[in-house]
């Protein structure tokens, strides 16, 4: 089964109060459609975040898979989810140091 992080989660820098949080098995499995990817899509269209590194993770599991991440990019905003449902999270050293 398909572990992933769709649940509250404590907010990364820059979000205010709490959202639900993709990790980057989340988002591959929505569009791959693989086991969990209802849950993903539930979580996306009640607005969620994802931080910039798992972004990354994901476009470039696209490009090992021969696909151009920029072309992915751009469907997913056409779509509606990249400056849309799904906010992108900067992630800064501050977030990476221990708390």
């Amino acid at each position: 089964m398909l572990v992933f992080a769709c649940a509250r989660a404590g907010v990364p820098a820059g979000l205010v109060g709490q959202m639900d949080v993709l990790d980057a098995s989340a988002l591959l499995a929505y569009l791959r459609d693989e086991p969990g990817a209802q849950t993903a899509a539930d979580t996306i269209a009640g607005g969620a975040a994802i931080s910039a590194v798992n972004l990354a993770e994901v476009f470039s599991s696209a490009t090992d898979r021969g696909a151009d991440p920029a072309l992915l990019a751009d469907d997913l905003t056409r779509h509606g989810l990249l400056g849309g449902a799904l906010v992108v999270e900067d992630f800064t050293t501050a977030d990476a140091l221990p708390a």
